[in-house]
């Protein structure tokens, strides 16, 4: 199932990219709902769009580079907190 079609997927994609969201059963802003939606729909949209912003390997690797595509974070912090790799800073 593609991340464009699957509406939690979107939810929770727009919950990342919204810098002002906070879990308080809100829903995030129309705004970051819109960026959300419109990286989604490039990359959905032509297989060319996914290899030149997302590198061609596979697992967590490549998951990371796409949600840091559509959400703006750093793909090394996204794959550092998927492989638990984060460390408290004291």
């Amino acid at each position: 199932m593609k991340l464009i079609d699957d509406p939690e997927a979107r939810k929770s994609l727009a919950e990342l990219a919204d810098a002002d969201y906070r879990p308080s059963g809100r829903p995030p802003s129309s705004e970051a709902v819109a960026v959300v939606e419109a990286r989604l729909r490039y990359l959905s949209g032509n297989p060319e769009n996914v290899s030149y912003f997302i590198g061609q390997d596979s697992g967590l690797g490549a998951a990371a580079q796409t949600v840091a595509y559509i959400t703006d974070f750093a793909p090394e912090w996204l794959y550092d907190c998927a492989t638990s790799r984060r460390q408290r800073v004291a």
